[in-house]
C-alpha cells in the first residue's frame, strides 16, 4: 500500500512538472516571439535610403525604444512616382510640404525594417514615418510583447517625444499589420487626442480566439487555454483573452480604414467583419481583398496604397503643422 501511495505520489509529481513545462512553453510562445535577421533587401534600403526617395534617420528614444524616421527625400523611387501619378488621377494635390506623421507597428515577430517598403509610398505621399521596433521584438531591449497593455502607453509617449523632438507634424495617424493592426486599434480607442486616422491590415478580433484556433488539431492543449491565459498574465502582465481589438473598436470615433485577406488562413476575414461593426466612428472602410492571404493583402490589393493614402490625406493630412 505504501508502495502505490509513494508511486501515485510520484506520478502526480511528474504530471504537475510536465503541466508547468507546457505552460511555460505555450506562454513564452504567445509573448516571446523570434528575434529574425535583416533581410537583404532592408539593409539595402538602409544602406542607400535616397535611392527609396526617403531620408532615414535611426535612433532611439529617452526610453530606449530603437526607431527609423523617414522623410521624403528627391528623387522619387519609381514605386513613389507610381503612387503620385495613381493619386493625381483621383484628383489629389500634391505639395512638397510634410501632409502628416505616420506611426507604422510592424507584425508579429518582426522589426521596424519590415516596414520600410510600405514607407517608401507614405513619404513619397508626403508623410513623415516613424516605425518602432516593438517590445520583445527587433532589437527593442524588452524581453517580451503583450500585444498593446504595455505598447499603448508606450507609443503614445514615442509619438509625442518624436514630434517635439524633430517637430514634425502633429496631425497623425497611425498604421498596423497584424498584431500591429490590433495595437493600432488599441491606441486609437485609447488615445483620439493623439491620433486623427487609423489604418489596419489582417488583425483577430481577440487574441484567445485565434491561439485558441492555433490549437483545433491539438486535443490535449485546447482545455489547457484558460490556464495558458493565467500563466501569461502571472508571467508577462497580461491575459490574452483581454486583447480584444473588437471591444476596442466601440470607443474608436477617429476614421478608420481595414483591410484583410479573403483567403487568411491564419486570422479568418470575419474578424475583421466584426471589428468594422463595432466601430463607433462614421468614417470607416472595409476592404476584403478576394486573393489575398494573412501576409500578401497589400500585394494583391489593386491600387491598394493610393486607397489607403487617399483615405489618410482626406481624413488625417494637412498643411504642415508642427509643435512650437
Amino acid at each position: 500500500m505504501k508502495l502505490l501511495r509513494r508511486l501515485t505520489l510520484t506520478l502526480l509529481a511528474l504530471l504537475l512538472v510536465v503541466l508547468i513545462a507546457v505552460l511555460q512553453i505555450a506562454s513564452n510562445r504567445i509573448a516571446i516571439p523570434p528575434r529574425n535577421e535583416l533581410l537583404p533587401g532592408q539593409i539595402s534600403i538602409l544602406a542607400e535610403p535616397n535611392d527609396s526617395g526617403m531620408s532615414i534617420t535611426e535612433s532611439l528614444a529617452s526610453d530606449q525604444t530603437p526607431y527609423l524616421l523617414a522623410l521624403p527625400h528627391s528623387p522619387l523611387s519609381k514605386t513613389g512616382t507610381l503612387l503620385q501619378e495613381q493619386l493625381r488621377a483621383r484628383g489629389t494635390q500634391l505639395t512638397d510640404q510634410l501632409r502628416g506623421t505616420i506611426l507604422l507597428l510592424h507584425g508579429f515577430g518582426g522589426s521596424k525594417e519590415d516596414n520600410l517598403r510600405i514607407t517608401e509610398r507614405f513619404t513619397a505621399a508626403g508623410f513623415a514615418c516613424i516605425m518602432p521596433d516593438l517590445p520583445g521584438q527587433g532589437s527593442h531591449p524588452h524581453n517580451s510583447a503583450s500585444f498593446g497593455r504595455r505598447e499603448v502607453p508606450l507609443l503614445n509617449n514615442l509619438v509625442l517625444e518624436l514630434q517635439n523632438k524633430h517637430q514634425l507634424p502633429t496631425n497623425t495617424a497611425v498604421f498596423g499589420i497584424s498584431q500591429g493592426g490590433a495595437i493600432a486599434l488599441q491606441l486609437a480607442a485609447q488615445h483620439p487626442e493623439t491620433f486623427q486616422t487609423v489604418v489596419s491590415l489582417s488583425t483577430f478580433a481577440n487574441l484567445a480566439e485565434i491561439i485558441a484556433r492555433s490549437t483545433k488539431h491539438n486535443s490535449i492543449s485546447k482545455p489547457l487555454l484558460p490556464l495558458v491565459d493565467w500563466n501569461t498574465r502571472l508571467r508577462f502582465g497580461f491575459r490574452p483573452s483581454q486583447i480584444s481589438p473588437e471591444s476596442a473598436a466601440q470607443h474608436i470615433t477617429i476614421p478608420t480604414y481595414l483591410a484583410h485577406g479573403e483567403q487568411d488562413q491564419l486570422i479568418p476575414p470575419s474578424h475583421a467583419q466584426r471589428i468594422f461593426q463595432n466601430l463607433s466612428t462614421p468614417h470607416k472602410k472595409l476592404r476584403l481583398v478576394a486573393d489575398a492571404n494573412h501576409n500578401n493583402v497589400l500585394a494583391k490589393g489593386h491600387l491598394i496604397y493610393a486607397d489607403i493614402v487617399s483615405f489618410l490625406l482626406t481624413h488625417a493630412a494637412s498643411p504642415a503643422s508642427t509643435k512650437s
